[in-house]
């Protein structure tokens, strides 16, 4: 299953733009063009979310959803799961700028929690990690955890 949808936000997309035609393109712009963006696909997500609960069925858990307006690709460095383990959606390798990344940790027993990290660039260019953690003890529910 893929795991990250939503066209890419790269330099080719902005220059296909009129504002940016010709101009030296920077991560800065992009992520600034990814972020104008986020709104615009929401419809895609909602359609993307109503999918997730039908594949979800009666198993409980979380469905994590993660944009990416760094500019940049996030790529997955690690992830840890105190209980549960990802389902039939696993955590994206990578999620690329503009894009909604997403995946569904399965419940063990009354609980889905775990974490993952993700390593992207900063507007200056330097790397940091970035941590999404959830920690879900409703049992037999899908909860929804945005970033």
């Amino acid at each position: 299953m893929e795991c990250a949808i939503g066209d890419p936000i790269t330099d080719e997309t902005l220059q296909e733009m009129k504002e940016y035609k010709g101009k030296s393109i920077t991560l800065k712009e992009r992520a600034r063009v990814a972020l104008k963006m986020k709104s615009s696909r929401q419809v895609q997500l909602r359609k993307l979310v109503e999918k997730l609960k039908e594949q979800a069925g009666g198993v409980g858990g979380t469905v994590c959803l993660i944009y990416n307006a760094t500019g940049d690709d996030l790529n997955l460095i690690t992830s840890r799961d105190w209980s549960g383990q990802f389902g039939f959606a696993p955590y994206p390798p990578i999620i690329e700028n503009g894009q909604w990344g997403f995946f569904f940790h399965e419940k063990e027993g009354n609980s889905s929690i775990g974490a993952v990290v993700y390593r992207g660039k900063t507007a200056a260019g330097e790397e940091r990690d970035w941590m999404q953690a959830w920690r879900n003890q409703k049992p037999n529910k899908v909860i929804f955890n945005w970033n």
